[in-house]
């Protein structure tokens, strides 16, 4: 595959990743102002509001994070060509994708329904996303 299209299906995953993840943050926010209900995530284990705070609070961060990782890497890796800021890229991706398969694990752990029936198809989703840009940024 030539460099521009290796680019260009780079790009594209890094977008599809920003756009999802920014979704994902637009659902934490409403979770936290209890426009969605809270008993259809964390397992259906928060049971005050206090605990709902302190979690929505970390899932916010977290995503924010890894927003800020998938966004500022790549022009670190892909625009300004550097091996240094590329090899760490791959790794935080590799990183982040673990992290998702941890979310994965918990997902399907989970007693509540419907946060298995959306999540573990999401979740899987950022996994195979951050895999495949991880195995394109290998080569």
């Amino acid at each position: 595959m030539s460099r521009r299209r290796r680019f260009a299906r780079n790009k594209l995953l890094v977008r599809l990743i920003l756009i999802l993840l920014f979704l994902l943050l637009i659902f934490h926010v409403l979770v936290l102002f209890q426009v969605i209900p809270y008993s259809i995530i964390w397992g259906g284990n928060i049971d005050n509001f206090q605990a709902l705070v302190q979690m929505e609070t970390i899932s916010i961060i977290a995503t924010v994070l890894i927003f800020l990782i998938t966004s500022f890497g790549l022009s670190f890796t892909i625009i300004k060509g550097s091996s240094r800021y590329s090899l760490q890229y791959r790794y935080s991706l590799l990183i982040i994708a673990l992290f998702f398969v941890f979310n994965l694990i918990t997902n399907i752990i989970s007693r509540n329904t419907i946060e298995k029936l959306i999540f573990i198809p999401v979740t899987s989703i950022f996994i195979l996303l951050y895999l495949s840009l991880f195995r394109n940024l290998s080569r």
